[in-house]
């Protein structure tokens, strides 16, 4: 089993301070083992070429140590598809939490289902906030969707030129909008 160490910036004291976490767990690990990637934490995992040097490096039962999440990824969904990737090489992935005083190293199986429960909390928190938001914008009688292409008047002298036997097409050229507004309008009408 090979130990990978991967640190997220060039800052000489983190990295010391990583190898003095990796003493106090056990780890050994060698020099050429450790990586430095210096994608900023937005960058997609995929964009991340020192972590894909990493990954592509990994063998069965190796194990990746990273310090913090944002090593895998630049959000829940991207780390645990790094996370997943990783496991599926039959490797393993540990994060090590430094607390002031303590250290803790959390393992990839945990990892990710923890990630899986806070994906599925924040969507459901998203969901709840649209509808909510959506529910208060009715109430308060606020149009809701992207406003209209057309205004009023020419609203007014779209249906007059479909009346009066224009194609949706040609009232579409005239008016410098595109034919699907034109047949939203006549169906809107066609409502009334």
């Amino acid at each position: 089993m090979t130990i990978f160490v991967l640190i997220r910036d060039e800052d000489e004291v983190r990295r010391q301070c990583a190898m003095r976490s990796m003493d106090s767990l056990h780890l050994d690990v060698r020099d050429e083992d450790v990586f430095v990637g210096q994608a900023l934490p937005t960058t997609p995992a995929l964009e991340r070429p020192v972590l894909q040097h990493v990954i592509s490096r990994l063998w069965p039962e190796d194990l990746l140590v990273v310090f913090d999440l944002a090593s895998l990824g630049n959000g829940y969904a991207d780390v645990l598809s790094t996370l997943q990737t990783i496991q599926a090489k039959k490797a393993a992935v540990a994060c090590i939490c430094t607390a002031v005083a303590e250290t803790a190293l959390i393992r990839g199986e945990t990892l990710i289902e923890t990630l899986l429960l806070v994906m599925e909390l924040d969507h459901r928190l998203r969901a709840l906030r649209a509808s909510e938001a959506a529910q208060q914008m009715k109430r308060d009688g606020t149009r809701m969707g992207r406003p209209s292409s057309l205004g009023p008047d020419l609203r007014r002298k779209a249906l007059e030129a479909l009346a009066a036997g224009n194609t949706v097409t040609e009232v579409a050229r005239l008016l410098s909008t595109s034919r699907q507004t034109i047949l939203r309008l006549q169906a809107a009408k066609r409502k009334e």
